[in-house]
């Protein structure tokens, strides 16, 4: 078994960035008309017509994305400008 080494705290920053810019690029690309064009079939799913179903399944895959990205993004900011954030009120 191999043991993983620490990553720097710079590195980590460089990793949310790409994994954010990687879900953009997905939802870009899962929405464009070709990619899209796969769900303009007949049917519905649950009632609801299959394209609007593959839009907000879309929709919903970037917004988990996102949630789950936010704390990597927070914290490569928080390195990146260590004097933004907001004094504690004690």
């Amino acid at each position: 078994m191999t043991r993983r080494t620490p990553s720097a705290p710079g590195e980590n920053a460089r990793k949310a960035h790409d994994r954010s810019l990687a879900l953009t690029l997905a939802g870009i690309v899962f929405l464009m008309p070709p990619v899209a064009a796969v769900f303009l079939v007949e049917g519905t799913l649950a009632g609801i017509p299959l394209p609007l179903a593959a839009v907000f399944a879309v929709w919903i895959f970037l917004v988990a994305g996102a949630y789950l990205l936010r704390p990597a993004l927070q914290a490569a900011h928080d390195l990146e400008n260590p004097t933004s954030r907001a004094p504690d009120d004690d």
